[in-house]
């Protein structure tokens, strides 16, 4: 399982500062995946500190990564959740 080692302050060049975790080597599919998945989009969203923070603590601990936990819970949110328009009773 990778362990977060330390982290390191960076900062961008609009001046946020940041820390930058450093953790163990990553072997095996992951390091040989080494490319974005096919049929996948790349994004930015912003999240709080503190529920960001958490889900890294959380990929780290699973040996997964961010970008798999957030897929995760947004899948879970969009099957559990019905479209406003349909709770509406519209088209």
């Amino acid at each position: 399982m990778p362990r977060l080692t330390s982290a390191l302050p960076c900062t961008r060049p609009d001046g946020y500062t940041c820390a930058r975790a450093i953790q163990a080597p990553v072997s095996g599919a992951k390091q040989e995946a080494g490319m974005a998945k096919a049929g996948t989009v790349k994004t930015t969203v912003q999240l709080a500190e503190a529920l960001w923070r958490r889900a890294r603590i959380r990929a780290i601990e699973e040996d997964l990564d961010l970008q798999d936990i957030v897929s995760k819970a947004l899948e879970e949110y969009l099957r559990r959740t019905t479209p406003a328009k349909m709770k509406e009773g519209g088209r």
